[in-house]
């Protein structure tokens, strides 16, 4: 009888905390986003954030434009993508990032001696690597070294985006494309908190307390 009557009155406590915005601290849930920043060889600067909870399209990305070197999309899993000379450093520009598991290192071969992965990139505008018909007006290649697990995630490890490699950009009304190889660059791992709101730790606390009573009642 007296844990029912103590069960009873810790959800009455948390749900009156709660609402009256008392003592209930904010759960902060942690994931992990990752900043690339980089340098050309002509002096073209760049930089965006990459969200690699980001979940895969269900269907296959254009790719590199050849049989077997098909994408996987994760659409806007890009954000405050910047590049000198085509974005203005004010815009908040969301897009895209790519891998082509077909495009091995094997295919890279000014790579240091025993370094192996595959292509992957943020690929600008957003979209445009979904269909044949739009061409991307910027591709910024990076090694990707990280597991291809099924279904398709991205890595949260910076270690898994070991070399930005080169910059692509494209001019539609000149029909130009310039390659500008990277030269130095930076990947560094960002954590960002997401609180959990008082309404869902009243939930919890709800059920966990009926799971008790209805124990102890038996």
């Amino acid at each position: 009888m007296s844990f029912r009557l103590h069960t009873t009155g810790i959800v009455y406590a948390i749900v009156a905390a709660a609402s009256l915005g008392l003592n209930v601290p904010a759960a902060l849930a942690q994931s992990v986003e990752i900043d690339f920043s980089f340098t050309t060889q002509s002096g073209v600067t760049g930089s965006f954030t990459l969200d690699p909870n980001t979940p895969a399209a269900s269907e296959p990305s254009f790719g590199v434009g050849q049989p077997g070197l098909e994408g996987i999309l994760y659409p806007g899993a890009v954000s405050n993508f910047s590049l000198s000379g085509l974005t203005s450093p004010s815009d908040s520009i969301t897009t895209d990032y790519e891998l082509i598991p077909g495009f091995t290192s094997d295919f890279l071969p000014s790579l240091p001696d025993g370094t192996t992965g595959i292509l992957s990139g943020a690929v600008f505008p957003t979209g445009c690597s979904a269909t044949v018909n739009v061409f991307c007006s910027a591709t910024v290649g990076v090694l990707y070294t990280g597991e291809l697990a099924e279904p398709p995630k991205l890595s949260s490890d910076p270690a898994s985006y070991p070399i930005v490699l080169i910059v692509e950009t494209f001019s539609p009304e000149t029909g130009m494309l310039q390659r500008d190889l990277v030269t130095s660059f930076e990947v560094t791992p960002r954590t960002v908190s997401e609180p959990t709101t008082n309404a869902t730790l009243i939930g919890l606390g709800i059920i966990g307390a009926d799971i008790l009573r209805r124990r102890f009642s038996n």
